[in-house]
């Protein structure tokens, strides 16, 4: 389910690699740690992502979730200054996977999305678009 036309959903795809979340979190997420992180893609073929938390508008960004292969996510971004969920994406993520949407922005602001698993709130990650 979508909700809302802030972000383009581009592709979604299965990944089976370890160790794609950056340390995002500030909570202190390591690379091997479960959750939602947001990157930079800079070589997709090859899957080559940059972590990061800054990106440029209309620019394509990564958002990967590790870990939660077997379950319903729910994927919120929340438009932080505003406080207001401004798209909403649900998906299955097939046991032993880990899954990846690319995504391009239309338009700036500071987010933050948030990762969902059978209904619970697991995992987030702040993010912003600029110019």
């Amino acid at each position: 389910m979508i909700k809302n036309a802030l972000l383009l959903i581009i592709i979604s795809a299965l990944l089976t690699s370890p160790g794609l979340c950056g340390s995002l979190n500030p909570a202190g997420k390591s690379p091997n740690s479960d959750g939602i992180c947001t990157y930079r893609i800079t070589d997709l073929k090859k899957s080559r992502f940059q972590a990061t938390e800054s990106f440029q508008i209309k620019e394509e960004l990564a958002i990967i979730v590790k870990g939660y292969g077997g379950h319903e996510v729910t994927i919120n971004i929340m438009d932080l200054p505003k406080n207001k969920v401004v798209f909403e994406l649900i998906d299955f993520i097939p046991q032993n996977k880990h899954k990846l949407w690319i995504w391009r922005s239309t338009q700036t602001g500071i987010f933050q999305a948030a990762l969902l698993v059978d209904g619970e709130k697991k995992d987030e990650v702040n993010f912003k678009i600029i110019q």
